[in-house]
């Protein structure tokens, strides 16, 4: 049985490597949600004092620290999980997608989320510079529209080249763990944040603000 699972990729939960016996299990179960409790105590007593403290200075590096001890707690959350279920594969996938949009700074998931407003300036930045080139009207219109593939590859989280292995895009990296894991993953929403300064962001013409930090 052992030979089976392992030769057709499958995984054992993390139980098993403990026998499952209760002590062990209750150890390791035990300890993560200790850890979690305790990491999950530091973010609320940084925003709990920030909140409070309306003269402090550097908010939002404070609620930054808050929100990554929080991230690092919720790891034991998954360790926890990994006792009963082998989600490793997802626990990979989570950790390729957060390094990739650390690497490459997308602005949205998909590039359904691309407000009209900046799609229409892009193309008109295309279509001036076809027209600049003396290319007739039909073929500006194909140029623009041909320009915005790479827009959505620059700026859209699925449309991205993934960063470990460029041939594919992270699209089609998640459609791939989901086709080994049998569960459908939907990537709707991530929060990416720089160290430093809070300063106005530079986004593309028509996308919407939001504070950012730069080094």
């Amino acid at each position: 049985m052992l030979h089976e699972m392992i030769h057709g990729a499958a995984y054992m939960a993390h139980g098993y490597c403990l026998l499952w016996k209760p002590w062990l299990v209750a150890l390791h179960a035990g300890s993560d949600l200790l850890i979690f409790a305790a990491y999950f105590a530091i973010p609320v007593a940084i925003w709990t004092f920030v909140s409070k403290r309306p003269n402090i200075e550097m908010k939002g590096l404070a609620r930054l620290f808050a929100a990554f001890i929080l991230w690092c707690g919720l790891t034991h959350i998954v360790n926890l999980v990994t006792l009963w279920w082998p989600i490793y594969e997802f626990q990979a996938l989570v950790k390729d997608v957060s390094m990739h949009i650390a690497a490459s700074s997308p602005l949205y998931v998909t590039k359904e989320e691309v407000p009209t407003e900046a799609l229409e300036k892009e193309k008109e930045i295309y279509r001036a510079q076809a027209a600049a080139q003396g290319k007739p009207p039909a073929v500006v219109e194909k140029i623009a529209e041909g320009k915005l593939k790479e827009y959505y590859q620059t700026f859209c989280l699925l449309e991205q080249p993934f960063v470990k292995e460029p041939k594919m895009t992270v699209g089609q990296l998640v459609q791939e763990k989901i086709a080994v894991l049998k569960e459908n993953i939907v990537v709707r929403r991530f929060v990416r944040f720089r160290l430093g300064e809070e300063v106005a962001p530079t986004k593309p013409a028509g996308a919407e603000a939001v504070p950012v930090w730069t080094e």
